[in-house]
């Protein structure tokens, strides 16, 4: 009986978790304005813009240029309670300014 217990408490937390975590929708808004300001963050990159891949968060500039964000990485559950990480530069193939 104990161990049944155990068993639902464990899972319910999983649950509560899962369902506590962002809807993309609303995560996909965050992650655009991460972009964004990326972008307005650097001059060069603002005033060379070509496109932008969301699927890979990578924002292509200059001629030839691209920066690739990403998140930061946790070392606490990735399926946290909330939106996820911030999205920050993780390389970039040209100079920034």
């Amino acid at each position: 009986m104990i161990m049944i217990i155990r068993c639902l408490l464990v899972f319910s937390l999983w649950i509560s978790i899962v369902d506590a975590a962002l809807p993309p929708k609303y995560q996909n808004i965050n992650d655009l304005r991460d972009i964004v300001e990326f972008i307005e963050s650097s001059s060069r990159v603002s005033s060379t813009l070509t496109s932008i891949d969301f699927s890979t968060y990578t924002i292509y500039y200059g001629q030839g240029c691209q920066a690739v964000l990403g998140r930061v990485s946790s070392r606490f559950l990735t399926r946290s309670i909330g939106p996820s990480s911030n999205l920050v530069l993780k390389h970039s193939n040209c100079n920034l300014r």
